[in-house]
């Protein structure tokens, strides 16, 4: 069953295997967010929805050709907020790369399992934005601090091995399938209702200091910052706020002008 183009389902054994197919990297078009939305609510009525994409990746990103215009509906965080909140719980089978939006609707999934190698980035730092889909807030919440630091300030990537050592991923395995089938009939608390305590002085000290370094005359890193600071307070508090910031910095000159030179240099390649 399509409820899109680009997002499909299969029923099988009181299990809905939800596949994006949105070549060539499985970006968060508006068709990709329509049909995601569809999806869940397609899905009630199974045990278990399990969501993966076709290709050589997982979701790796936004995309970044709608940026310039208005954001237009379904918006992502609805999105990820609606796999979150569904009473039927998702499962993100992950390989390649799963980047940016990618890796909010991962967070937003109740388990995560990754085939070996799959990295992991919200990049979006580099484009002089930040995470516009709870990226700052469910990271801290999943990863704890200095590794959230480290991808949303600093813009690493992290492996499938880094994330399940800090018991971010439930499964590094090859055989994704199989893995899901064990979460069956299981459910988990909301990720965005977990708290986390608030750096400390010191701790959002070194954090502004490795930032500024990693600036280099750039806003992004710091903003990023002050919106991990956030994740601190109820998620339903802080999250709009994470948003607003997000459709506020896609019109600055300074991501304007580090998008208009990431598609100069995928044009040339």
């Amino acid at each position: 069953m399509s409820v899109s183009e680009v997002v499909h389902i299969d029923v099988k054994d009181d299990i809905a295997w939800v596949q994006i197919d949105n070549p060539p990297v499985n970006a968060t078009s508006t068709a990709v967010r329509t049909g995601l939305l569809a999806a869940v609510e397609a899905v009630q009525g199974s045990e278990l929805a399990v969501l993966f994409c076709a290709g050589k990746t997982f979701v790796a990103g936004g995309d970044m050709s709608e940026f310039d215009a208005p954001a237009v509906e379904p918006h992502l965080p609805d999105v990820v907020s609606a796999i979150e909140e569904s009473p039927v719980p998702f499962v993100a089978l992950l390989h390649g790369h799963v980047l940016g939006g990618g890796f909010e609707i991962a967070m937003a999934c109740a388990w995560r399992v990754a085939k070996p190698g799959t990295r992991f980035g919200l990049p979006e730092v580099n484009m002089g934005l930040i995470p516009g889909a709870g990226g700052t807030q469910r990271a801290p919440r999943l990863l704890g601090w200095d590794m959230a630091v480290d991808m949303t300030c600093l813009g690493q990537m992290k492996s499938a091995e880094d994330l399940f050592e800090h018991g971010a991923i439930d499964a590094v395995t090859d055989d994704l399938e199989a893995a899901a089938l064990q979460f069956k009939g299981l459910s988990r608390p909301k990720l965005s209702d977990r708290t986390i305590a608030p750096m400390t002085e010191s701790e959002e000290a070194e954090n502004r200091d490795n930032a500024l370094k990693f600036a280099k005359g750039r806003a992004a890193p710091l903003l990023n910052l002050e919106a991990l600071t956030w994740a601190s307070r109820p998620f339903e508090q802080a999250q709009p706020k994470e948003r607003a910031l997000h459709l506020e910095l896609r019109k600055s000159d300074e991501s304007t002008a580090l998008r208009h030179v990431f598609f100069a240099e995928r044009h040339v390649t």
